[in-house]
């Protein structure tokens, strides 16, 4: 075996490993969130701005991020109801202060979505449990992924041999 061919033979087998560190699968759960909608005074949604939800009487917060279009912020509490809500723009706006998110319905009715008020009263109740349904982590599983990567690879390696021996010399 020539050097050329180690050297691809030593690539092959450096890369194959990590070509799987690279996929990122995903999945889909549909089940009870709460929406937090955050408006200025005018109505206009407070669009793309930074915040922060964090447990009462915790200092790390649970979920860090930026606000929809809308000025919503989508989030999954759990058991845990007493959050502290931090959000602000650049010119100053915004609010810090304890939310309480009531504990999910139970009937097969959903409430009309409502926007979280500015007051100190608890927050409106959030929609009806829907059921839980779990999409696929991906398209195929990882054995055929990694098998039809393998195939291929080795039908490029076989291309380049049947080149390599048809070359003129």
């Amino acid at each position: 075996m020539n050097t050329l061919m180690k050297k691809l033979l030593l690539l092959v087998c450096v890369w194959t490993p990590l070509a799987q560190a690279h996929a990122v699968d995903h999945r889909i759960e549909v089940s009870t969130a709460a929406i937090i909608t955050l408006n200025y005074a005018n109505e206009r949604p407070f669009a793309h701005k930074q915040y922060t939800l964090t447990p009462a009487g915790q200092n790390k917060p649970m979920q860090v991020g930026e606000t929809d279009a809308q000025g919503r912020i989508a989030f999954v509490p759990g058991e845990l109801r007493h959050w502290r809500l931090k959000a602000s723009s650049a010119d100053g706006h915004g609010v810090n202060r304890e939310i309480i998110v009531p504990a999910p319905l139970q009937s097969e009715t959903a409430l009309p979505a409502t926007a979280a008020s500015t007051s100190d009263s608890p927050s409106p109740p959030m929609q009806a449990i829907v059921p839980t349904r779990l999409s696929p982590p991906c398209d195929q599983p990882v054995w055929l992924r990694a098998s039809i990567g393998l195939a291929l690879m080795f039908g490029l390696f076989g291309l380049y041999q049947i080149f390599l021996r048809h070359r003129p010399r």
